[in-house]
């Protein structure tokens, strides 16, 4: 069983350093939660990919400077979001987010493998990775089966 607080609060600490470059400040809002099943490092992947994907998106433009990490859980799920309020993820490019090798970054900078590499991360878990972005607002939420 893997603990998703203890999840959150690792990847803090390990992003703590590359955030503060930034000038992002970590927002937590996390409530108990019972136990998924799972690998914990591989839920670490996805959660600092998700993390640093935002920290990437706010360094682009003149935005509120935080991220929102927050964990819930609702009946027989865990529920961790990550939010930013940065340019959002246009509405043609964002059914191919989660793609192979697909980036909108430039030539040498990424590879477009870190959202596919978070899905299929997640689909094993027998869970879901989704998007909802607008202009001024991106929410990952990434839906797990407790344990």
């Amino acid at each position: 069983t893997v603990n998703l607080q203890k999840v959150i609060q690792d990847a803090a600490e390990l992003l703590a350093y590359h955030l503060e470059r930034s000038n992002v400040n970590l927002k937590l809002d996390v409530s108990p939660c019972a136990p998924v099943r799972g690998n914990e490092n591989e839920l670490h992947q996805v959660l600092s990919n998700l993390v640093l994907n935002s920290r990437d998106a706010l360094e682009r433009g003149d935005y509120p400077k935080e991220i929102g990490i927050r964990l819930w859980q609702e009946g027989d799920r865990a529920k961790l979001s990550v939010s930013d309020q940065g340019p959002g993820i246009s509405s043609e490019v964002q059914p191919r987010i989660f793609e192979p090798f697909f980036t909108t970054r430039a030539m040498g900078d990424g590879t477009g493998l870190g959202l596919s590499v978070s899905q299929q991360i997640v689909e094993k878990h027998r869970g879901r990775l989704e998007v909802a972005s607008r202009p001024g607002e991106t929410v990952f939420t990434m839906t797990l089966p407790i344990a």
